[in-house]
């Protein structure tokens, strides 16, 4: 069902400016989000996760499974989500 309305042309005006106003924060509020690798090193995983170094060591612990090649230690990006995923409450 359409239901016919007029607005007045300032009044669009300011409805268009507001919703440009919009539209523009949102894409530079995801230009602004980083990507991340879907392998980490621990300090990656940190700024990722938004926890301390001493927050992922416990969690690592507490079992976050961390890959280590020869000294080199990395953690999946995917073992990260499914592993915060699985202690939700």
């Amino acid at each position: 069902m359409n239901i016919p309305f007029a607005i007045e042309e300032e009044a669009l005006s300011t409805i268009e400016e507001v919703m440009l106003k919009s539209a523009t924060r949102a894409f530079e509020a995801v230009g602004k989000k980083k990507v991340y690798p879907r392998y980490m090193t621990k300090k990656m995983a940190c700024e990722y996760l938004d926890i301390s170094f001493n927050t992922l060591t416990k969690w690592i612990n507490l079992g976050l499974p961390l890959i280590d090649i020869d000294g080199m230690n990395k953690l999946d990006k995917h073992d990260i989500d499914e592993f915060t995923q699985s202690h939700k409450i």
